[in-house]
């Protein structure tokens, strides 16, 4: 029985990804085919040997911590919702040259 489940979330090589399937490998582990969720990897498509990596963190959702919005009228949450919406969230390290005519 695989600990790992389509649909969980797990950190791989200080990443988190999205199990897409879990099949079993030749060595006795387990091979998982991820999607990237972090930023750095987001998009990205890979495979994981379990016997290969070090550490797997696999998350737990109940251990998810709600923090409470102390902004007047809860304007930082409103910003958040509105930056997933739109895309609109920076990416860090990265710079935008922009030339004038």
């Amino acid at each position: 029985m695989s600990l790992f489940a389509p649909g969980a979330r797990v950190v791989i090589r200080d990443e988190e990804w999205l199990v897409r399937r879990v099949d079993s490998s030749n060595d006795g582990g387990y091979l998982l085919s991820c999607d990237g969720v972090s930023d750095l990897v987001r998009g990205r498509a890979v495979q994981f040997l379990t016997k290969l990596e070090d550490d797997i963190l696999i998350l737990d959702p109940a251990e998810t911590e709600l923090v409470a919005d102390t902004s007047s009228h809860f304007n930082s949450t409103f910003l958040y919702i509105e930056a997933l919406r739109l895309g609109a969230f920076p990416m860090i390290g990265v710079f935008t040259l922009v030339i004038a005519d």
